[in-house]
């Protein structure tokens, strides 16, 4: 795989310069490329998305544990919601791209998603940036190429959606989706710290959002960071941490759901594998004390020895 080679790379000690280019070349730089023109943004975030995987390369190398758990955690997969006043052009190549996206025609998702994003940034309202649009479009075509196994191309997008965000002053939604995003695709790809500390920035992220007098970050939001988080933490076999991220996410969408919600459900279930996680695989059997075995004593005849009967 490409991120095992990059990893390798970034363990021998290569040079930010030349690792730099192995990534763009390696993380289809084609595809980000044709991005950023059709954003009108700056080159430079080409180079930042390569300084940002290197990074999480290099995390990975040095803390991740690709231990697998019995059981093993379950992510919820982030709901993308676009900003408002989209343009009716856009949203009808928005939904012709899900549509393709759902039968799994991913190559013709991504073109239409990146029509979309030249058709917005045309019709692009006052007031609303750039970066923001950017952000959604690469949430949707990093879901599509998610949804075919491509998570080495998907994390390139959703970094360069996470680099773009960051330019601006404040933080948004579409960051935090981005975020969220990042780590779904590094967990898949086995660096849960690396996942961890995406998760937890995109927590983060909507905890503060949602702090604010005008929220504009909802209970469910919240609830699938913290369950993200949780899975996270239960992969790296830290089940304790786990279990209290998934008990606030289950505490947060039962005041929403019923219990038979799917979201619900899912992290019931993660719930479960962390129960039989501590009973399996937390228990030191050298704690254990082994059963001592006394050999028996041999019992006396009553009354002494019997006399010889003449």
């Amino acid at each position: 795989m490409a991120v095992d080679m990059a990893m390798q790379q970034a363990r021998a000690g290569e040079g930010s310069r030349d690792l730099c280019l192995k990534v763009h070349s390696e993380y289809h730089s084609e595809l980000l490329d044709d991005l950023i023109s059709r954003s009108s943004l700056s080159t430079q975030l080409l180079d930042d998305v390569a300084q940002t995987m290197q990074t999480l390369f290099r995390t990975s190398v040095s803390r991740a544990r690709l231990t697998p758990t019995l059981h093993g955690p379950r992510l919820i997969r982030e709901r993308s919601t676009c900003p408002r006043h989209v343009p009716e052009g856009v949203i009808g190549l928005l939904n012709v791209g899900l549509v393709y996206h759902n039968r799994g025609q991913v190559d013709l998702a991504v073109s239409t998603y990146t029509e979309a994003l030249s058709a917005w940034v045309k019709a692009l309202p006052r007031g609303e940036s750039v970066q923001n649009v950017l952000m959604v479009v690469c949430g949707a075509i990093g879901g599509a190429l998610e949804s075919a196994q491509k998570d080495e191309v998907a994390l390139a997008v959703y970094t360069l959606g996470v680099v773009a965000g960051e330019q601006l002053p404040e933080p948004t939604p579409e960051l935090g989706y981005c975020l969220g995003s990042m780590g779904s695709a590094l967990f898949h790809m086995g660096s849960y710290t690396a996942a961890l500390q995406q998760l937890q920035a995109c927590l983060d992220l909507r905890t503060s959002l949602a702090a604010a007098e005008q929220s504009v970050v909802t209970v469910e939001e919240l609830a699938v960071a913290e369950n993200n988080i949780g899975a996270c933490c239960v992969a790296m076999e830290n089940n304790v941490s786990g279990m209290k991220f998934y008990k606030s996410a289950f505490d947060r969408l039962r005041e929403k759901y019923p219990p038979h919600h799917t979201f619900v459900m899912s992290v019931q279930q993660n719930i479960q594998r962390a129960r039989l996680n501590l009973c399996n695989h937390e228990v030191d059997m050298s704690l254990v004390p082994r059963p001592i075995f006394r050999p028996k004593k041999e019992k006396k005849a009553k009354g002494g020895k019997k006399k010889k009967k003449k």
